[in-house]
């Protein structure tokens, strides 16, 4: 799945479970969340006692990592097995050790910031993450050009004596790793539980009716609110039922034009002919039926009269053939049959 911002985000669809019971043995298999918000994969569970938001240990590409379970559902014996399985059960011990990482990701970040400042690079850090087992290190950062950034590796793996890695990330992105709260007050979806982000377009504000304010259509990250499309499909399919803006109507106080449409409590606004504006539920309304306007009627020509340019008899040319030296004409001029000439 690809983001807007060019970003791959490793997510999966969720699956719902089967209703009315599975054929045949099932197996069961979770979604789990991984440090990174709104990274998550699908894992084989086996027969592990896990519920819901328990924190497993999961083997992936990059090595064992800690993550929390978001879904458990059943899976036939007949279907195929997630690539990855679930370790185990996070214990007392993978959980002192994801608090000893926190720490170093706080440090990592500061020496890393630290560095920056001191190589002079164009580049933002936004984040640091350490690996579960401590085996890698990887730094999100923002920059708009690309950034030699092969001196910064070399003071890190020095610093941290691991696997160091550099991604770049967009605005979106950033905001995910960052955190904050939103214009309702609420955590950032996007840090919180959206899996992938969403092409969000301008055309979502204007059909459900938005003031087309900059500051208030736009999260933190600056681009468009990931919120405006939770309720696009429920305008989309409401809009079929109701009159188009500028369309004439009729009402019971007469015939007008639709001014304003209020999708979610199906009022139409109407200026009727006489310049009086009124409102009216969407089934009070019908739209006008069309009547076909009448062919109209050519006039007969006036009787001695005659058209002078009339349709005239076209002449049919016949092109003659050239006759061959000494082949015999029939009658009519035309050539000799097929079939040869008659013996004399």
């Amino acid at each position: 799945m690809q983001e807007p911002d060019g970003q791959a985000a490793p997510s999966v669809d969720v699956i719902d479970a089967p209703q009315g019971g599975v054929s045949g043995e099932s197996r069961r298999s979770v979604i789990v969340r991984l440090g990174v918000p709104g990274e998550s994969g699908l894992f084989d569970a086996a027969d592990l006692p896990i519920r819901r938001a328990m924190r497993v240990v999961i083997e992936t590409d990059r090595g064992a990592e800690m993550g929390e379970v978001l879904r458990i559902f059943e899976r036939r014996a007949d279907e195929r097995t997630p690539t990855h399985r679930v370790v185990r059960i996070a214990t007392e011990g993978d959980v002192r050790a994801a608090a000893h990482n926190r720490v170093r990701e706080l440090e990592a970040f500061q020496f890393c910031n630290e560095r920056l400042r001191a190589l002079k690079l164009p580049m933002k850090l936004v984040g640091a993450e350490i690996a579960h087992a401590g085996t890698r290190a990887v730094f999100y950062f923002e920059s708009d050009d690309r950034v030699d950034f092969r001196a910064l590796v070399k003071d890190l793996a020095q610093r941290f004596h691991t696997r160091i890695e550099m991604r770049q990330i967009g605005v979106r992105d950033a905001a995910r790793h960052t955190g904050g709260f939103g214009l309702c007050g609420r955590e950032l979806c996007c840090a919180t539980w959206i899996p992938a982000f969403k092409p969000i377009s301008i055309r979502m504000a204007k059909d459900q009716n938005l003031a087309l304010n900059n500051q208030k259509l736009s999260g933190l990250c600056g681009r468009l609110r990931c919120c405006l499309e939770y309720e696009q499909e429920l305008y989309h399919e409401q809009r079929r039922t109701l009159p188009k803006v500028g369309k004439r109507i009729i009402t019971p106080s007469g015939e007008g034009r639709v001014k304003d449409v209020n999708v979610l409590t199906r009022r139409v606004r109407v200026q009727l002919n006489d310049g009086v504006y009124a409102e009216f539920a969407a089934d009070e309304v019908t739209r006008p039926v069309d009547v076909a306007a009448p062919a109209p009627v050519q006039a007969a020509p006036s009787p001695g009269v005659v058209d002078a340019e009339g349709p005239q008899k076209k002449r049919r040319r016949r092109g003659r053939r050239r006759r061959r030296p000494g082949a015999p004409a029939d009658e009519g001029g035309g050539s000799a049959p097929s079939g040869g000439n008659e013996g004399t």
